[in-house]
């Protein structure tokens, strides 16, 4: 009977798994997938040359540059440090980072249903500083491909963390497809100054060492490198914290999808060398133009016929039998090498799908946002995947937080310094709730009892002004004229222009100075004046001739 194969993504949680217990922790931190994501994240760091033993005129890079050392044998441009660099894997990340969560682009946290858990969840949004933690974490995933966060509660605080992907071990998935984490150890090695028995300091490597599982957050500050190299490493830890949540509070996001491995793809998968050429290039184009403003003197004569010095400047004349001239680049090879930068560039621009326009070019006038879209339409497609993967990182942080707080113990031991402890009581900051008399009272807020949380993202390009009117119009003449839009959308529309930040107090506002001008209307038109007769300014009528003539 022939053997039943696990299927791929089986066999990659298998491979994946870490044996702790065995494991040496300089072994965990010395590995192939370790050297790779830090060499993708290299590139968003700008540390991607530092390696590299040579400037780029080939000199041995020293602390001083007293003494320059040139290289025994020629030492090709790759292998040299760039003068100049554009830096295009930072670049990449930082455009489409803010595309997803940049100025007005997080989204609107909501809890259909429930006032209490929607305002408590925007509130641990707030607290635990959550737009910025996905901010670091999008540019870690968009240069690595992965990112990492944990939550929990500190002294009562919100606390979300983001973990470089590149020391983050998963020992057990909960749930590989979903990639959920079940048992997770981060380990990442640090120096140290310490003292040793003559009172002499010494750097000395130590090791952190952090680990989660659905019970405990366990950390271990300073364990040794000696203690590092053996397999029974594990010492008692300097703290535990116990959550006993069910699950591990370790979120695993694969930047852009990818079935086959437990890493996701990053921003510039397989882009590495072109970035590194882009940087050869431009160094080679700008060490051509300062040479060119410093142009080198050719004298063309024996060399032992001229037995002085040669000085360059306006005062001195130098006289050779064929004359002298100065060695420059034409203006064409400079030309040409900006030419090629500019192509290369926006092939890399294209690879990844992002998009940079020049100011310049759409400044002259009003742009709608239908245009900025189709301008934008690969990038604006990768950042539909990025918001599917990252939103889905959101709603399941503030669902877990959400449910922690309903049912953390109120007065519960708070996490110390040292030992074991809890998460204790969640304390937010009280809600104000404006009275009518002008004045404000503060209240508790409580988690409610929803447990489903949605995100509402903004438009990637809002409609312009112009563009509203226009729509405005058109909808108004298909209705025959008749209102199209609600107080309240209208209201909520320009929120944001005038700094409004309760849509509904400003209507209630608005009601009261409608109230308060009909009243003065009332008013002035004196409704309960007594009624004056004005009949007797008025000509006779037939009848009353009638009368006067009976008479």
């Amino acid at each position: 009977m022939a053997a039943i194969l696990p299927k791929q993504a089986e066999a990659d949680a298998l491979s994946s798994a870490v044996p702790l217990r065995r494991a040496r922790l300089v072994d965990l931190i010395d590995s192939d997938r370790q050297r790779d994501l830090l060499r993708r994240e290299s590139y968003l760091r700008c540390t991607q040359h530092d390696h590299k033993q040579f400037d780029f005129d080939g000199y041995l890079i020293r602390f001083s540059d007293a003494v320059d050392v040139p290289s025994s044998d020629y030492v090709p441009m790759k292998r040299r440090r760039p003068t100049s660099r554009m830096d295009l894997g930072k670049v990449i990340t930082k455009r489409l980072t803010a595309m997803l969560f940049g100025h007005d682009k997080f989204p609107l946290i909501r809890v259909e249903g429930d006032a209490d858990a929607e305002d408590f969840a925007r509130q641990l949004a707030v607290e635990s500083k959550l737009a910025i933690r996905l901010i670091e974490a999008r540019d870690i995933g968009g240069s690595t491909g992965t990112s990492v966060l944990s939550w929990g509660f500190v002294a009562g605080r919100p606390v979300v963390e983001v973990h470089r992907s590149a020391f983050v071990e998963v020992l057990e998935w909960q749930d590989y497809e979903a990639r959920r984490p079940g048992k997770v150890l981060k380990v990442y090695p640090y120096m140290r100054r310490v003292w040793d028995v003559e009172g002499k300091p010494r750097q000395k490597r130590f090791f952190y060492v952090r680990y989660w599982d659905d019970r405990i957050d366990a950390v271990w500050s300073a364990v040794p490198e000696d203690a590092a190299n053996q397999r029974s490493w594990s010492m008692l830890p300097a703290k535990v914290v116990r959550h006993d949540l069910g699950s591990c509070p370790v979120y695993w996001i694969q930047n852009i999808p990818d079935s086959s491995s437990a890493d996701g793809v990053s921003d510039y998968e397989g882009q590495e060398e072109g970035f590194d050429a882009l940087d050869v290039l431009l160094s080679a184009t700008q060490r051509g133009t300062v040479a060119n403003v410093d142009p080198t003197l050719v004298i063309h004569d024996d060399p032992r016929e001229n037995d002085g010095v040669v000085r360059r400047g306006s005062s001195f004349a130098i006289y050779a039998r064929n004359g002298a001239s100065y060695l420059e680049l034409r203006g064409s090879a400079l030309t040409s090498a900006l030419e090629l930068l500019h192509v290369m560039r926006q092939t890399e621009l294209d690879k990844a799908d992002v998009v940079l326009l020049d100011p310049e070019k759409i400044s002259g006038g009003t742009v709608s946002a239908a245009s900025m879209r189709m301008r934008y339409a690969s990038m604006l497609a990768k950042c539909d995947t990025l918001r599917e993967q990252y939103g889905a990182a959101i709603v399941n942080v503030l669902q877990n937080m959400l449910s922690a707080a309903r049912r953390l113990p109120r007065g519960a031991a708070e996490p110390s310094g040292e030992g074991e402890g809890s998460w204790g009581v969640v304390t937010l900051a009280m809600r104000a709730e404006p009275r009518k008399d002008g004045g404000v009272d503060y209240v508790e807020r409580t988690p409610g009892a929803a447990e489903t949380v949605s995100l509402r993202w903004p438009p990637y390009f809002p409609a312009t002004w112009q563009d509203r009117k226009e729509a405005t119009e058109t909808a108004k003449g298909a209705t025959g004229g008749r209102p199209v839009l609600s107080q309240r959308t209208a209201v909520e529309s320009l929120a944001t222009l005038f700094d409004v930040v309760d849509v509904d107090r400003e209507l209630e506002m608005i009601e009261e100075d409608a109230e308060s001008g009909m009243i003065r209307t009332r008013r002035a038109l004196d409704v309960g004046a007594p009624v004056v007769d004005l009949s007797a300014n008025l000509p006779p009528t037939p009848d009353d001739n009638s009368d006067a003539d009976d008479k």
